[in-house]
């Protein structure tokens, strides 16, 4: 079912009987203030690391070069009705959910935007996949592949952060969480009010902060424009990162 399918089966069953805007939620102190700040980059055309090709003919392009070849591939089977289009729309996918540059740019943040004063604020981390998160947050993770004693420590407040995939999209309860970093987004608008309806749950004073990766020029940013069409554009802030080994400059 789609997420709308699964909100008129709701509605059906339980129609809602009041409703309130997001800020009369926040005036009526039901909900705590966040602010969400983007921060967009562009692909690496420098470094070939990236595989492209075939098994038998592989060679290395650059992540700029390899997203335009796999655009190219979906065009055609789009223009051609090919059902190898599914197959396109999931290598690239894959490809952008991937990427060193998001790694490079979430690395960074992590280790100076996370932190204020000294203290390292208790942050969701969603990655876009499951080797993403282990490599960014080493044994605090938590999805299919791993027991839950990190997501105990967090909830404990033993550890500042943690690294998931979709498995804390909903059905788990996250104590005190200040802050979320979105390494990844999908087009979906449940998804990510979901994720940010982990740090606003009302605390004295509290505002959260919505940390969003985007690659520029790419699929990605139609994505982020989708789950973000009915926010408050006042809450958004977007920023041009230029990302080289480390974070160079933020405009």
């Amino acid at each position: 079912q789609s997420d709308r399918e699964k909100r008129d089966l709701i509605d059906s069953l339980a129609p809602s009987v009041f409703k309130i805007t997001l800020e009369q939620a926040i005036e009526l102190q039901l909900v705590s203030d966040f602010e969400v700040y983007v921060m967009k980059f562009d692909l690496d055309d420098t470094d070939p690391y990236v595989v492209g090709g075939t098994k038998k003919k592989p060679f290395f392009t650059t992540e700029l070069k390899q997203y335009q070849r796999l655009t190219k591939g979906l065009q055609r089977a789009t223009f051609t009705n090919s059902p190898a289009k599914f197959y396109w729309i999931q290598k690239r996918m894959a490809f952008l959910y991937s990427l060193r540059q998001k790694e490079r740019l979430a690395r960074e943040i992590m280790d100076q935007v996370l932190t204020e004063k000294g203290v390292v604020k208790r942050t969701l981390i969603f990655c876009g996949g499951i080797e993403q998160a282990n490599k960014l947050c080493g044994d605090w993770v938590y999805h299919s592949k791993v027991s839950d004693h990190a997501l105990s420590l967090f909830q404990a407040e033993k550890i500042p952060y943690l690294g998931a995939c979709s498995a804390l999209d909903e059905g788990k309860n996250i104590n005190n969480l200040d802050q979320i970093l979105a390494i990844q987004l999908n087009s979906k608008e449940l998804s990510i009010v979901q994720r940010i309806g982990r740090s606003i749950r009302f605390r004295p004073g509290h505002l959260a902060r919505i940390i969003v990766l985007v690659a520029r020029k790419t699929v990605d940013e139609k994505w982020y424009k989708s789950a973000f069409e009915n926010f408050d554009k006042k809450r958004i802030k977007e920023h041009y990162v230029k990302v080289t080994k480390s974070v160079a400059a933020a405009t």
